[in-house]
């Protein structure tokens, strides 16, 4: 195989290795919702060292009595949908605070608000879903066409030019083998 070949090949797989990992995260992101729960972005650092920026987390929905100090759940507060820390129990209302905070929330956690709690988190992909979130449209457009541009070389990487064979069979046709009688 000459150097334009190998080099081709090498891109190929370069773009399909990328495609491949992105087709990964979305399945990873997508699969929790057949069971019912959902996959969250963090978008904060206020849960360093141990749920960092761009982490995923994995929220079961819960109840009040099924939480206890210690345990992260996903609260919806001001808008937002928040993770933090159970540091405290009251009845019927949790306390909770970010691991990198200083003091607790100022709001508190009830049956209206408690969206889950975290049940698995993987790190660093959701920092697409960061980079949408935070860049403008033209970045996300840019995004999107450098990846339809690893589909295209994917797709055409591959194929030969004008009916050009790749491999020597596909140039000579297939054998055939002469059997003695």
């Amino acid at each position: 195989m000459n150097t334009a070949g190998r080099r081709r090949d090498a891109v190929r797989l370069g773009a399909r290795v990328i495609l491949g990992f992105l087709g990964v995260l979305v399945a990873i992101s997508a699969l929790p919702m057949l069971f019912g729960w959902r996959s969250d972005v963090v978008m904060s650092g206020s849960m360093s060292p141990s749920i960092h920026v761009g982490d995923v987390v994995v929220v079961a929905p819960t109840t009040l009595d099924q939480v206890k100090p210690g345990d992260v759940v996903t609260v919806a507060a001001g808008g937002k949908l928040i993770v933090h820390r159970v540091v405290a129990q009251s009845g019927a209302t949790l306390v909770t605070r970010g691991d990198a905070n200083p003091t607790s929330d100022a709001f508190k956690t009830t049956t209206q608000n408690l969206r889950g709690k975290v049940r698995l988190r993987i790190p660093l992909i959701g920092y697409p879903v960061l980079f949408a979130w935070r860049h403008s449209v033209g970045d996300v457009v840019a995004l999107a066409a450098i990846l339809g541009v690893l589909m295209l070389l994917v797709n055409v990487a591959g194929k030969p030019p004008n009916g050009l064979a790749r491999h020597r069979s596909e140039r000579e046709g297939p054998r055939s083998l002469a059997l003695s009688q």
